[in-house]
């Protein structure tokens, strides 16, 4: 057991020095440039401001304007095998320090690394060369405040802060660290003196998220237990307070108000008093005011299950109901009827959801007029006139938000549900689709064959959970053949519509075999014991007994055979296709990218195979053919055509053709060129515009060439927050919008990783 807890002691280990190269996971919280010696040593303090430890082994200091440096000025790195443990501060100095406990001692590693007494740049990065700006800046200085030669440093007022000039993020240290000597007030090693404040917190904002939680952002942190102080805080008209209050774990200016129970649609004002800040000063009468507004639409919840063919003599019929929405929904007093009428006038009968009870954000739940051991958790509803009972040859149902004056939600006085449920024999009928709203088409239904019970009244239902299966006419089935390759050809079934139970290939290849995914085995797909292998043989993939219907859901049906140019049929209940065997090239991208007077056109592939040859098209006529390498791991390739007019629109078609002659366009594409445009030469990342922006702002970045890219989103904390793109691009110039409207004011860094390059740059949202 102790050797499996040293081992998994490893392994978290491993895992928490991952996050290293995170920009703002180390920030530069104090520069001591105002050393009293006349030989400066001066030092830089930082703190990991993330809950795991970090390797900074290899990482370097530097007070030049330029990375990496070019000995204008200096450079120190950290030595091998140093981690910063988990918000753990750390002095870095290339020479030692006596006067200061556990500093590390850094590697001059180029011209002299010195800070100057008038402000100068500091850069922290990951590596000597190549590494990713953590924090610090090359053109931002620190701000001069520390008197000089008084052995002073000047600290950060927010330790967890990314890199600012602004001198009113700093001050002079107050902190007395020795009465004599070199560093006479600064905080090495440890948390920073507090910076002066003396102005109590505001609220800048408070917003209701749902009906039972609010967000009250602060002009500034607050302090964790004042802050989750819930009598602090009072809502009115109402006097409600919150039942739990969290401070945001990222955000420390922000703070989360639940509540036990929903606030009625309503104008409201929040009042604070006591929570204070991070300097002691306490919120007197902050007010905010807020409105909450959840308004219930028709078909937020709808009807998606009815078991009007009870086995037992007396009857115990259920309706099962389905949030379709996030939020919850507060259903109490709706009501339930099988009247023709509305309100009930005791013809039929209508029953009342209890008060307090709410439905979940996409959540089912049970209605019945009485209990129902078998079935978990329903709702039993009070009876509230005539008599509700439900109709073996069809009947109304219609749920209102309230017995009078209220609101169909779904279903119809007019409209009765099908009758496809055969008599007495325990099976509801479901909705096919559980999302629409309410139809009487018996097309929409299905008689449910899922078994619940072998005995009993419910012999085939699903209460309280997603639909059995739903066939609709075999003939409008829709699926889609995908082809992926080579070597070895995959055939990918997809199934988009409708309802099969049996897809069938033949004329394929020899060597040829089917197969199924554990996705598919799940499901109870399987391959009947047909096909040898020889041309022209059959391969069948069958279901279980119940067809599928949701799309999707043959996902992992796979047909697999050499490479060949025969033709490939299928068939799936009454629809049939053939499928052009592939050529012998698994094709990768496409681009074509406009400069002056010419387009530069490439295209690269993972595997070629016997192929003979590409040949380029411009607006249907030959202009190149460009000899395939054949490589087995495929190849990339290049062509400019210089043969352009400015300011006219090009189309390029690409085509393969194989050694026996066979022809396949592989990709299209189209440009422009114009005197005013250049051919993307270098791999960018540029500033967002606009910046500070509220709550859209554009991403420029420019591609040298075709990659698999990444453009995430990062909280200062370093947490990925969002990420915009994910996957292969063309080269070329691109733009990318980013909507922060779900996101708190701060900066935010945006990281762009493009094959080898990687570049990262910080945003400010303000709201």
């Amino acid at each position: 057991m102790r050797r499996f807890l040293m081992i998994l002691a490893a392994m978290l280990m491993v895992a928490s020095l991952g996050f290293a190269q995170v920009p703002g996971s180390v920030v530069i919280t104090e520069v001591m440039y105002d050393d009293t010696a006349s030989t400066d040593a001066e030092w830089v303090e930082i703190h990991n401001t993330t809950s795991a430890a970090i390797d900074i082994s290899g990482w370097v200091l530097l007070d030049d304007s330029v990375y990496p440096a070019d000995g204008g000025e200096g450079a120190i790195q950290v030595p091998d095998a140093t981690i910063l443990g988990a918000d753990e501060y750390a002095v870095l100095c290339r020479v030692d320090l006596p006067e200061i406990t556990g500093e590390i001692l850094c590697t001059q590693i180029t011209n002299t690394w010195t800070l100057g007494n008038s402000g100068d740049n500091l850069g922290l990065y990951s590596a000597a060369d190549g590494g990713v700006l953590i924090d610090g800046s090359l053109t931002v200085s620190y701000p001069d405040l520390a008197g000089t030669n008084a052995g002073n440093s000047i600290e950060k007022c927010d330790p967890n802060s990314l890199w600012t000039g602004d001198a009113a993020a700093w001050h002079e240290s107050t902190n007395e660290f020795a009465t004599s000597g070199r560093y006479r007030h600064c905080t090495p090693g440890f948390a920073n003196s507090m910076c002066d404040d003396t102005d109590p917190p505001t609220i800048a904002s408070c917003l209701a998220l749902s009906a039972t939680e609010i967000d009250v952002l602060f002009s500034e942190n607050v302090e964790e237990v004042t802050a989750e102080t819930e009598a602090y805080y009072v809502i009115t008209p109402g006097g409600f307070s919150p039942d739990t209050v969290k401070r945001d774990e990222t955000n420390f200016s922000l703070v989360h108000l639940i509540f036990a129970s929903h606030l009625p649609n309503n104008s409201y004002t929040v009042t604070v008093n006591g929570v204070e800040d991070m300097f002691g000063n306490a919120a007197e009468n902050a007010v905010c005011d807020f409105t909450v507004n959840i308004s219930v639409q028709p078909c937020d919840v709808v009807i998606t299950e009815i078991m009007y063919d009870d086995t037992a003599s007396t009857d115990a019929e259920w309706v099962e109901i389905y949030n379709r929405t996030t939020l919850p929904i507060d259903i109490s007093g709706w009501v339930l009827t099988d009247d023709n009428v509305y309100p009930g006038d005791g013809g039929e009968g209508v029953i009342e959801v209890p008060s307090g009870t709410i439905l979940l954000g996409h959540q089912y739940a049970v209605l019945c007029k009485v209990d129902l051991p078998e079935i978990t958790g329903e709702i039993i509803c009070t009876q509230i006139t005539g008599s509700w009972g439900l109709g073996n040859s069809g009947d109304n149902l219609a749920l209102f938000t309230a017995a009078v004056d209220g609101q169909l939600v779904d279903g119809s006085l007019t409209e009765f549900y099908p009758d496809l449920s055969s008599s007495n024999q325990g099976n509801s009928i479901e909705k096919c689709d559980q999302s629409s709203c309410w139809s009487s088409d018996p097309a929409d239904w299905t008689e449910c064959l899922i078994e619940f019970a072998t005995v009993g009244q419910y012999r085939h239902c699903t209460p309280n959970m997603t639909p059995g299966f739903c066939c609709n006419d075999p003939a409008t089935t829709s699926i889609a053949v995908e082809v992926a390759g080579p070597p070895t050809w995959s055939y990918l079934v997809r199934l988009h519509s409708g309802c099969i139970s049996q897809v069938a290939f033949t004329n394929f290849c020899a060597g040829t075999f089917g197969s199924v995914s554990d996705r598919a085995l799940a499901l109870g797909w399987s391959v009947l014991p047909d096909g040898d292998g020889n041309d022209g043989d059959s391969i069948i993939f069958v279901g279980p007994g119940t067809p599928l219907d949701a799309p999707d859901s043959l996902t992992g049906i796979n047909l697999h055979h050499p490479s060949c140019a025969a033709l490939v049929n299928w068939s799936a209940g009454e629809n049939s296709g053939t499928i052009d065997g592939p050529l012998p090239v698994e094709f990768g991208s496409f681009s074509a990218v406009a400069g002056n007077g010419e387009v530069a056109l490439s295209w690269n592939t993972a595997s070629e195979e016997d192929m003979d040859k590409f040949e380029i098209r411009r607006d249907g006529q030959m202009i190149a053919n460009i000899t395939a390498t054949n490589n087995a791991s495929g190849s990339t390739y290049n062509f400019t055509d210089n043969t352009v007019t400015n300011d006219v629109t090009y189309s390029y078609e690409l085509t393969g053709v194989s050694l026996n002659g066979e022809r396949e366009v592989l990709a299209t594409a189209s440009a422009t060129p114009s005197s005013g445009a250049s051919v993307v030469s270098e791999f960018a990342l540029y500033q967002n515009f606009p910046n500070p922006f509220n709550p859209e702002t554009s991403i420029r970045f420019d591609l040298a060439e075709a990659s698999n890219v990444t453009l995430t989103i990062f909280n200062i904390a370093g947490q990925e927050v969002a990420t915009l793109v994910n996957g292969n691009m063309n080269a070329g110039a691109h733009t990318v919008s980013f909507d922060g409207a779900n996101l708190t004011s701060g900066v935010y860094l945006y990281r762009l990783t493009a094959g080898e390059f990687t570049s990262t740059m910080k945003m400010m949202l303000l709201k």
